[in-house]
């Protein structure tokens, strides 16, 4: 008589078995299946028994399958070593060869007259739990790169800022044909890149603040072209057809040319031995349905940047998971895993849709979609780049603890014909505009200052003036700031921030302060 005969004896067992939704299964001294329940089926994709019994429970083992050992059960030599077999984590080899992550218990079975017939096991499906756990992994760890850039970003940046300030005044002041052009040109591209790395940690751990302006899609293409050239090989070629005409739109230009930057990188990964990249830009009008489907704000006109590699493209699982943190590819230590949903995030945090196209051998293809906005919007900002519109008179308060920044802020305004009063922390900044508050026509304030802070010495400002205009400006991370109680009604600038936009953002507030009196 075997254990088959012995279990058959009672016609509840097998209703009692089936009852649970654990794996329940009894082996043999050989690590033969003898016994299964309805939750093991259930598990391992099985309809009936006769598919698994009689076979080693070590071929649906992965840990036991892969190293191909068919001399023993290891789970019956646990058994018969330790009395029990238990393992937190263990995975089992589905019918359709998909892995599922179970915990696993075991323990003798013996005949009636003691003699040892086998072993009951028992296994637990943990695979949400795993999933969640690895989630909550990798959040913490998403937590610690955020945490680190944001603790950096504020130094780093003000010293970026000092870097590509100075610079800048220095090409304003320079002949076109100086021989050290070149090289004052090569140490602010060396800057921006600078920026775009702090940028792009702070974008990792969505720590990013966005510096949303109108911009041409256009001209973000043609601005990062060479960048993308650097980065492929020889054996990889490129080729850019934009649209005619304006091609506006509300975005931050760095975060885009971002994912410019790793859509290139990825493609440039997919064609080992060479292929081509092709980008172009297009208009096109978007339905209610499409809208609805993609998360679009709603019809109307786009702007749509199309991407696509003749490299090896991707199976249908592959790309269905392409857009998941920490998803990658790549070798395990090669790749992070977060090029392209730092792609993803950026496009649904500009309003836009991505979306992907691609088949094993037939190369990949993405599509961005963006609102396009308004031409009259478009020229109106447009045409604050030229340095007459951005040359005033008024006085201006500037608190900034940083001297190398506060000189470099100072010199620029004055160049312009601004008056500047300067302040090194809080408690001066307000003092000196108590002193000069008839006169001051607008107030910078750096956040995070010595004595009080920017929302305090702003709360002291609307004491006195309560319409007094106040700008932000900060090199911290957005998590930070939010934790300082800033009034939303105040604009906030990003540090570093070009000189020529910082001008444009003091001229605009200051002629509309203008315009409102």
């Amino acid at each position: 008589m075997n254990i088959s005969d012995n279990y058959r004896d009672s016609g509840f067992s097998q209703q009692i078995l089936n009852s649970t939704a654990e794996a329940v299964i009894c082996i043999d001294l050989s690590g033969r299946c003898s016994i299964i329940n309805s939750g093991c089926l259930s598990m391992l994709g099985y309809t009936d028994e006769a598919s698994l019994l009689g076979k080693k429970i070590d071929d649906f083992i992965y840990s036991a399958a892969s190293r191909g050992d068919a001399s023993a059960c290891s789970i019956m030599a646990t058994v018969q070593k330790s009395g029990e077999y238990t393992s937190t984590f263990e995975q089992l080899i589905r019918s359709d060869g998909v892995l599922v992550t179970v915990s696993g218990r075991g323990c003798p079975l013996y005949f009636d007259d003691g003699v040892l017939a086998g072993a009951v096991v028992t296994f637990v499906d943990i695979t949400a739990q795993k999933i969640l756990e690895e989630q909550l992994r990798k959040a913490q760890k998403m937590e610690a790169i955020g945490t680190l850039a944001g603790g950096v970003a504020h130094d780093f940046n003000n010293i970026l800022t000092a870097i590509i300030g100075f610079g800048t005044l220095m090409e304003m002041k320079m002949a076109p044909d100086d021989p050290l052009m070149k090289s004052l040109q090569q140490i602010l591209s060396a800057a921006d890149r600078a920026s775009d790395l702090t940028r792009s940690i702070l974008a990792f751990s969505r720590k990013q603040l966005t510096d949303m302006r109108c911009v041409s899609m256009n001209g973000i293409v043609q601005g990062i072209e060479k960048m993308m050239r650097r980065l492929l090989r020889e054996n990889i070629t490129l080729s850019v057809s934009l649209c005619k005409g304006d091609t506006p739109l509300l975005a931050d230009a760095g975060q885009v040319e971002q994912v410019l930057l790793n859509l290139a990188a990825n493609a440039a990964d997919a064609m080992p031995k060479g292929g081509e990249i092709k980008v172009s830009t297009s208009r096109c009008i978007i339905d209610d349905e499409f809208a609805k489907k993609s998360g679009l704000p709603g019809a109307g006109s786009y702007l749509m940047l199309s991407f696509s590699d003749s490299g090896c493209g991707m199976d249908e699982a592959t790309a269905m998971r392409i857009f998941d943190p920490f998803f990658s590819t790549k070798p395990e230590g090669e790749g992070t895993g977060l090029g392209l949903p730092v792609c993803y995030g950026i496009i649904r945090k500009h309003n836009g849709h991505i979306e992907c196209q691609t088949e094993k051998g037939e190369g990949t293809s993405f599509r961005i979609y963006l609102p396009e906005l308004s031409p009259v919007s478009f020229t109106q900002q447009a045409g604050l780049s030229s340095m007459d519109c951005l040359k005033g008179g008024e006085t201006l308060l500037l608190a900034e603890d940083d001297q190398t920044v506060r000189a470099l802020n100072k010199k620029m305004f004055e160049q312009l014909g601004y008056r500047v009063i300067e302040a090194s922390d809080g408690e001066e900044a307000l003092e000196r505009y108590m002193q000069s508050r008839h006169s001051v026509a607008l107030t910078i304030l750096d956040v995070i200052m010595p004595k009080k802070g920017a929302a305090e010495v702003y709360r002291g400002i609307r004491l006195v003036d309560a319409d007094a205009p106040v700008l932000f400006i900060s090199g911290y991370s957005e998590d930070f700031l939010k934790k300082q109680d800033l009034p939303p009604e105040v604009q906030l600038i990003k540090k570093p921030v070009p000189p020529t936009r910082f001008l444009e953002i003091v001229r605009t507030e200051l002629d509309r302060r203008s315009e409102k009196n």
